[in-house]
């Protein structure tokens, strides 16, 4: 009984770790990203594209910027920040995520694409649009300062686009927890086995002595 206690014990034991190593990437935080608010502007005036990162565990590596679908604005790496020639003389990076679009015209209406490269090698991208408005009724803009780190605004219910865990981490930690559950019922059974055996051996010991003692006392009596 205390046996067959001992081995369930120790595959619960095998179980519960293999489900709290698998399920434990699923809990962590994760990168995320989000514009700030839609571009209203009025001819000739400047769009300012502000989108918030969160980081869980990387860094940036670079930044690209679009005009939906597939017009490359700037692009930025560490430090070096680099417009296309279309739009040279226009586009100007303040900070982190943000650029700002200069002398805006009706062929900027559209829809602007951050792509931003994590150094897992995964990304993050979320878009916004320009729209141009009536300069009588235009509002007074009100973007926020970004920092590359700073947390979205409260209220926000952007769902992030993409896990900063890479498909890769799931593998060896699916693998690994297979592997030790493994390593976990092979003990197990090993124990299980050997305490079996010992009990045994207890129980067939006083059958043994009783027999060597009656053995001798019948060669005992045949001498007599």
């Amino acid at each position: 009984m205390l046996n067959h206690l001992d081995m369930r014990t120790t595959i619960a034991v095998g179980a519960l770790l293999l489900a709290v190593t698998l399920f434990s990437p699923c809990c962590h935080a994760v990168s995320t990203i989000t514009d700030v608010q839609t571009q209203n502007v009025v001819l000739g005036a400047t769009a300012s594209f502000s989108w918030i990162v969160t980081l869980d565990s990387v860094t940036v590596q670079s930044v690209q910027w679009f005009k939906q679908p597939s017009t490359q604005i700037a692009q930025k790496s560490g430090s070096t920040f680099t417009v296309s020639s279309i739009y040279s003389g226009r586009v100007e990076n303040p900070a982190a995520e943000t650029i700002l679009l200069q002398n805006v015209t009706t062929s900027d209406v559209g829809s602007y694409r951050c792509s931003v490269i994590l150094s897992d090698l995964t990304s993050l991208t979320d878009t916004t649009d320009l729209v141009i408005v009536d300069p009588t009724t235009a509002p007074t803009p009100t973007n926020p300062p970004v920092s590359g780190t700073t947390k979205p605004p409260a209220g926000n219910t952007t769902t992030p686009p993409n896990s900063g865990f890479p498909w890769w981490g799931y593998l060896l930690a699916v693998g690994g927890s297979i592997l030790f559950l493994v390593v976990v019922a092979v003990v197990g059974v090993y124990i299980y086995k050997k305490k079996t055996r010992v009990s045994q051996d207890l129980r067939e010991t006083p059958k043994k002595s009783t027999a060597e003692k009656d053995k001798t006392q019948k060669a005992v009596n045949e001498e007599v």
